[in-house]
């Protein structure tokens, strides 16, 4: 795919189904005023296409938004099986029960700084993470020294219930969790959690609906 523009689609402007992905060299690669109600996304990819994913404009559709899916995955090879890097492509990644590795077959996800991936996450390992976001007055919990809220993992909107469970969150240069969020939502992600070697708070302190913080914030602290 070099330099194809895909517009008006009344689905997605592409999906690759079963183990498929993008011939390496694939450039500039444009969906636009695609999608429908039930599958809004420009562009659907079983796992194994993730590192493919060429650059391009993925804007000016329902949602702007790359859809991951076991759903469009080979039934035997459902999950990602080989390394691959998860590049910036300007949108953000919505992964819909994305597992790595499987069946005998060992993989790494990498996550290219600035990436954005919507995901619930589930038995996975976060580690030496936490590098400077740039960030501030989201949460209760500045780092010493500076305004910064850096995290391994930062939320900024105020979820309905944990949706990070069994996971580990070790070696981060910040904060745990960020929960960057203002409202009345207290939800805490550290009943099923386990952290490490964090230099922050395990997670933080959000900030109440009317955006105000705590006198002396709770910062609870990793071994």
């Amino acid at each position: 795919m070099e330099h194809v523009t895909i517009q008006g689609s009344t689905s997605p402007g592409a999906v690759l189904a079963g183990t498929t992905g993008f011939a390496e060299g694939s450039t500039k690669l444009t969906i636009t005023a695609s999608g429908s109600q039930a599958l809004p996304e420009p562009l659907a990819l079983n796992p194994n296409a993730l590192g493919t994913v060429p650059s391009g404009r993925y804007t000016g559709n329902r949602p702007d938004a790359i859809s991951v899916s076991s759903e469009v995955a080979s039934s035997s090879v459902y999950y990602l099986g080989q390394d691959a890097t998860l590049r910036d492509v300007g949108v953000p990644y919505r992964m819909d029960g994305l597992t790595v590795g499987g069946a005998g077959a060992q993989a790494t996800l990498t996550v290219e700084a600035g990436v954005e991936v919507r995901v619930t996450l589930q038995n996975v390992r976060v580690r030496y993470a936490g590098g400077d976001c740039q960030c501030s007055s989201y949460g209760c919990n500045y780092l010493a020294g500076s305004f910064s809220v850096s995290s391994a993992i930062l939320l900024f909107n105020q979820p309905t219930a944990a949706f990070i469970t069994g996971s580990r969150v070790e070696y981060s240069a910040g904060h745990g969790i960020l929960r960057g969020w203002s409202g009345a939502s207290d939800v805490s992600f550290l009943g099923s959690n386990t952290f490490a070697d964090v230099a922050g708070c395990t997670e933080t302190t959000p900030r109440d609906v009317e955006g105000r913080c705590p006198a002396n914030p709770p910062c609870p602290k990793s071994p």
